[in-house]
């Protein structure tokens, strides 16, 4: 009985397991956006391993990381542009910023809902 009353003692409520794993995957959404271009996909690697189990950091977690990956895709797609043969180098130029531009929309949405959170949380 003692044992149960112990267990109950301290297991966090819902609310306060949001708050922990939003607090840890804001984090990692701040260190995403602030690493260098090179330095994204590490990032984005640390966010996805990231463990979150309520609905709401979830869903977060799912909308940025796929905006990031979009973005980090867009990226290496630059990078295989500025070494590719000149002939090709134009149309994956193109298809690179292309991407890139849509990427950066899903990285906004992400921006925004990460605030939203943080402003919900507080």
């Amino acid at each position: 009985m003692v044992t149960l009353l112990l267990a109950c003692a301290t297991e966090e409520s819902p609310e306060q397991l949001e708050r922990d794993e939003a607090s840890g995957l804001l984090v990692a959404l701040d260190r995403l956006r602030a690493a260098p271009n090179p330095g994204k996909s590490q990032a984005l690697g640390a966010l996805t391993q990231l463990r979150v189990t309520q609905p709401s950091t979830t869903a977060l977690k799912a909308r940025c990381a796929e905006a990031y990956a979009a973005h980090v895709h867009a990226l290496d797609g630059l990078e295989q542009a500025r070494s590719a043969e000149p002939a090709l180098a134009p149309a994956l130029l193109a298809g690179a910023t292309s991407e890139l531009e849509r990427a950066k929309q899903g990285t906004l949405s992400c921006a925004d809902l990460q605030s939203s959170m943080r402003l919900r949380l507080r």
